[in-house]
């Protein structure tokens, strides 16, 4: 019957995220095998997506999301079986647990590939510019932290104030940092590249 009914439900226009979900909860509700059935279940739902359009290029594993909270990954499955074969059987928490787990793991593959996209962008930048070790060391700061204050930069460094100044001004000039706030609460960014 699940068989059965993943066909048609691939034929109809039901939402992937639904079919896997429903299809990954009937196998575990199903049980077919002494050991292994969530893993099996979790591997039928990622192919189903990856069939029917979620080419995650093996990006991200519903394991990730279901290992971070397997208290809500139970109890998700839990409130739509203890309703079980009944008029009263009710999915929408497991299948809204199930979703979320797929919004999850695609916003976190996002920010790394954002990250990493930024992350060559400045590279190549770098490339074209002459910094020195300072500078250098600003920029990984930066990178990590999101910004840096002149005194921070002199505390970094091991530089004088003076030498913190013109090299934070030569990196203003290079469009390499952004100057905000004012006075004594200036901070730099790095520019968006």
């Amino acid at each position: 019957d699940l068989v059965e009914w993943i066909n048609n439900a691939m034929k109809e226009e039901i939402s992937p995220i639904i079919i896997a979900g429903v299809t990954h909860y009937e196998f575990v509700s199903i049980h077919p095998f002494l050991d292994g059935n969530g893993r099996t279940a979790r591997a039928i739902a990622t192919l189903i997506l990856y069939k029917l359009g979620y080419d995650t290029k093996r990006l991200f594993s519903l394991e990730e999301h279901y290992d971070l909270n397997l208290a809500g990954y139970y109890s998700a499955l839990q409130s739509a079986q203890k309703n079980r074969d009944s008029e009263r059987e009710e999915l929408t928490l497991w299948l809204e647990y199930f979703a979320e787990g797929i919004a999850n793991e695609l916003t976190r593959i996002e920010k790394q590939i954002l990250d990493i996209s930024r992350d060559k962008a400045l590279k190549d930048k770098l490339g074209q510019l002459e910094l020195n070790e300072r500078q250098m060391d600003a920029v990984a700061y930066l990178q990590k932290k999101g910004k840096i204050s002149r005194s921070e930069y002199v505390k970094l460094t091991q530089c004088s104030p003076k030498t913190a100044y013109n090299d934070l001004q030569e990196m203003l000039n290079k469009k390499l940092i952004i100057q905000e706030g004012g006075g004594k609460y200036t901070y730099y960014i790095l520019s968006q590249v």
